[in-house]
């Protein structure tokens, strides 16, 4: 079948963009130590240019390490996606035995081919203080591409194998809720990550959604993150052992952590805010072209995303993540 050359590649792309992205986190460890060394010793001349020069290049690697980091989560889920779907392609292979001889390999090219490397010089076109930190920006927007397309594999041969959507997102069992829209929310599986209390809540908030699949699929994605736990909210003036309130927004918390929510989700519009504070600028060059600044309510909470397509969610996936390992 076509669906095992797919899947073979989408495979294929994750296991090259392991190791890319495993480079590239080593030149940027290596970077970083180099930008922190150079600024320690400008300290002695504060204010000077060439101090403000290092810094900002050592807070963009930094940041370039976070994202580098948050890709290499998503390409090693892709590959665990990959080797769970192409079992299940090996077995309708076996049922479908009359189909065998239509198989073909199709292009076996990869992507990933195409990636930038992480030149040291740039490029004879352009001019830049910052050089290296653009071949890796480039490098890391072609990651994210990879893996936006890898995912759109997934999800699509899934989908042709009547099988839920959720499992090319998540590690949790089949029958999560990963399509919700055109069905009763109520007859779905339980809400990842929420607590008994607050499932009925949210599910009503859910009915009103205009993209309930999108929103699970986040809670999904997100709780699946080490020591993450969803969180009602304290109502005003409670008593102690109250139950917590869940008709407005969820907390999302990374256990253990000294700060807050590392976001807070809206089930009845499917919106995400973060604990960010990116300048739209900043956004733009991370192609987090969906997500909004706010300029109200908490400081650190200034970066928002509504749910609306995969484009979306597949940024939100990504901008939670920086938030989550931020705290």
């Amino acid at each position: 079948m076509e669906q095992r050359a797919e899947v073979e590649r989408a495979k294929n792309n994750s296991d090259k963009l392991v190791m890319v992205l495993l480079n590239m986190i080593h030149q940027l460890d290596r970077r970083v130590a180099g930008l922190v060394e150079e600024r320690d010793q400008l300290l002695a001349r504060p204010r000077s240019e060439a101090l403000e020069d290092a810094e900002r290049k050592l807070a963009r690697a930094e940041e370039q390490e976070r994202r580098a980091r948050a890709e290499l989560r998503r390409a090693e889920e892709k590959q665990r996606q990959a080797e769970d779907l192409e079992a299940r392609v090996t077995d309708e292979l076996r049922r479908l035995t009359d189909e065998l001889d239509r198989l073909r390999a199709g292009d076996t090219t990869s992507p990933i081919d195409t990636l930038p490397s992480l030149a040291d010089a740039p490029h004879e076109h352009h001019a830049s203080a910052d050089p290296v930190g653009d071949d890796i920006d480039a490098a890391l927007a072609r990651a994210s591409q990879v893996n936006d397309e890898d995912n759109t594999t997934l999800n699509r041969l899934t989908s042709e194998l009547h099988e839920p959507t959720a499992e090319v997102v998540q590690d949790n069992p089949p029958d999560n809720p990963a399509v919700l829209s055109g069905r009763s929310v109520s007859a779905a599986s339980p809400l990842p990550g929420v607590p008994d209390e607050g499932q009925e809540e949210v599910r009503a908030l859910l009915r009103r959604s205009a993209a309930p699949d999108l929103f699970v699929r986040f809670l999904a994605e997100a709780t699946r993150w080490e020591n993450v736990q969803v969180h009602g909210i304290k109502r005003q003036n409670a008593k102690p052992g109250a139950p917590l309130d869940y008709s407005g927004y969820l907390r999302l918390r990374r256990q253990g952590s000294q700060f807050g929510g590392f976001a807070y989700v809206y089930a009845e519009h499917s919106s995400v805010n973060l604990r960010l504070h990116h300048t739209r600028e900043q956004l733009d060059a991370m192609g987090a072209t969906r997500a909004r600044t706010r300029d109200t309510g908490h400081r650190a909470y200034r970066v928002s995303i509504d749910l609306t397509d995969e484009t979306s969610l597949t940024q939100a996936i990504h901008l939670a993540e920086l938030a989550y390992t931020a705290t």
